[in-house]
This record gives structure tokens, sequence and C-alpha cells, in this order.
């Protein structure tokens, strides 16, 4: 009988507040995910919303094992000059994945 494979993607932190950025500077954030679940965790999708934000040292797809994590950064840097000033919820950074459970093992890319 095979043990029940039931991976769990944790993101910390949930969500990013850049704060303020000035056009023509980055910054960068770091983001961590967990497997907190059981069994193999492939994580084959991350998008971010909103234009100026990219992902650096996360190349997916990627295999994340019982309690193994991954750090990465999330940088922003804006395009231009907002044309009004923005809210705290608009530079809000929500992480999206896409996961799911293997039964057979899967090698871990670095």
């Amino acid at each position: 009988m095979v043990p029940l494979q039931n991976p769990l993607l944790t993101v910390t932190p949930s969500a990013i507040d850049f704060e303020t950025v000035r056009v023509g500077t980055t910054s960068s954030k770091t983001v961590t995910m967990t497997n907190s679940g059981t069994g193999i965790l492939l994580v084959s999708l991350a998008t971010l919303t909103g234009s100026g934000f990219s992902f650096t040292g996360l190349q997916l797809p990627i295999s994340l094992a019982e309690g193994q994590n991954l750090s990465f950064n999330v940088a922003f840097a804006p395009p231009q000059a907002p044309l009004r000033p923005l809210s705290p919820s608009q530079v809000m950074l929500p992480f999206r994945s896409l996961g799911s459970a293997c039964r057979e093992p899967v090698p871990l890319i670095n």
C-alpha cells in the first residue's frame, strides 16, 4: 500500500509591500516556499501580477520533498511614474503557484 501523499505549498510572506520604489531603481524582497505537507511537491508555474515585477533565483519546474524549502527573490522596478499616488493595496504582490503531488521520486532541480 502506498502512503497517502498530500504535499502542501506554504509561501512566506504571503504578500510583499515594496513601499516606495523610485523609477529607475529596483527593490528586491526574499520569498520562501516550503512543502509543509507529505510527499513530493512539484511547482511548475509561478506568476506575478502587474508590470515591473520579476523573479530571480527561481527556476521552474522544481520538486520539494517533505519539509524542504526554497528561497528566491521577487524584484520590482517600476516602469514609469504613476499618474496618481498608489494605495498600499495596489502595491501588494500576490503570489500564485500550481503544485501537484507525485507518487514517484522526482529529481530536484537546482
